[in-house]
């Protein structure tokens, strides 16, 4: 099913959901800068509403939200860039969620469905805000 299979990429590919969760996690837990450290929790919490939100729509096409991409390969923390300094941090940050809007918006382009379309608008324009807190952060830096 296409369907759910873009729902898989975004969830679990390279640049999904998982990714960003584990990234805003290792970050969060790295930074000692108290504000970036709360910027990077509430995003990683947007980032698991979405993951869960894109789980349950896999559910509901009829799928199974393994955890893993369109090819079948796994999530794993190996698509977690590891940097270890503040600004390094934002400019992949920054970098990613400039992905996640073009992916999210590639998916809205191909699906048929009015409420999935919804749904990925929404979850692409939590990705905007995240974009513009990230950007502030990294004018502190």
């Amino acid at each position: 099913n296409p369907t759910i299979s873009l729902l898989a990429d975004l969830l679990s590919g390279k640049d999904g959901e998982l990714s960003a969760i584990m990234l805003y996690f290792f970050q969060e837990v790295m930074t000692s800068d108290m504000e970036l450290k709360k910027v990077l929790g509430r995003i990683k919490h947007d980032e698991m509403t979405h993951a869960k939100l894109l789980a349950d729509a896999i559910v509901d096409f009829g799928g199974v939200p393994y955890l893993c991409n369109s090819h079948n390969k796994f999530f794993t923390t190996e698509y977690v860039d590891y940097a270890l300094n503040e600004k390094q941090f934002l400019l992949v940050d920054i970098m990613e969620e400039e992905i996640a809007i073009k992916n999210y918006q590639q998916a809205i382009d191909q699906v048929e469905n009015e409420s999935l379309k919804k749904l990925l608008g929404e979850i692409q324009d939590d990705e905007r805000e995240h974009l513009k807190l990230l950007k502030e952060q990294l004018e502190r830096f």
